[in-house]
């Protein structure tokens, strides 16, 4: 389930999947999934955009997707050393039972080294997204779109605010994507990390709006990671570099590292 809102509409979704997983080789796997969502967007005001009103009432959003992914870091919860590479094909279909016709194609690459002495870890990490729509289908909707901005894409601005948005500068989401993550771990005292990273990437409407490096935004911080036996507690504060007037700093705590 979810629940989405801001001064423009209110949002719920329920909905399941099924997963099917089979090793391909001792690092790497395949997944075949078939999810179904039912989304819900009411209470939407008269001066939303047609991006968010056209979309009002109950949809169904039926996927079939297909993941490959390879592994070989040493550590589910914390890596020091190896990589990790994923990539996704989702295609949505009324041919399933939902009312939306795109595909959409993700990608993610992430790499660990680590010096010997002094133990520093170096995390570098590439991520990015298209989508688009087919057979009739008007566009994407929106609350299926890619967003940027947050504590784990760019860490020095406010959530989902990296992209296009609308008259009253709110977020609209895009079609394409790009984040690139550079990050420095490094050991305190007992399981407690500092970190020091920086963030850039950018997210647009379509692949014809791509201006580069022009669009991109990016933002440096510094970080705690504390390591219990079950989770690892994260808190950030991501600084923008490509800042607009009003904009300050970020700061997120989370679970888990963000890559």
């Amino acid at each position: 389930g979810r629940q989405e809102k801001d001064d423009r509409y209110r949002l719920d979704g329920l909905g399941g999947a099924l997963l099917f997983g089979c090793r391909l080789s001792e690092t790497s796997n395949a997944y075949l999934k078939y999810s179904y969502e039912s989304v819900d967007v009411y209470h939407v005001e008269s001066f939303a955009p047609t991006e968010i009103s056209r979309h009002t009432g109950r949809k169904g959003v039926s996927t079939a997707s297909l993941t490959y992914e390879r592994s070989t870091y040493d550590d589910n919860l914390y890596p020091i050393d190896g990589s990790y590479r994923n990539v996704t094909v989702d295609v949505a279909s009324s041919v399933l039972g939902g009312d939306f016709n795109f595909v959409r194609t993700t990608g993610e690459a992430t790499w660990y080294i680590t010096t010997p002495h002094p133990k520093i870890t170096f995390v570098f990490r590439i991520k990015g997204g298209w989508e688009g729509e087919y057979a009739g289908s008007a566009n994407v909707p929106f609350y299926e779109r890619f967003y940027a901005g947050s504590s784990d894409t760019i860490r020095g601005y406010k959530l989902r605010f990296i992209g296009p948005k609308d008259s009253k500068g709110l977020p609209l989401g895009g079609d394409v994507t790009t984040i690139g993550n550079i990050e420095m771990r490094f050991p305190m005292f007992a399981g407690l990390n500092g970190a020091l990273f920086y963030d850039v990437g950018g997210l647009w409407e379509r692949i014809s709006d791509v201006k580069l490096p022009k669009d991109l935004k990016s933002s440096v911080g510094t970080g705690l990671r504390y390591r219990t036996k079950w989770t690892v507690l994260r808190f950030d504060y991501g600084y923008p570099l490509n800042r607009n007037p009003g904009e300050t700093g970020r700061f997120h705590f989370g679970l888990g590292v963000p890559f």
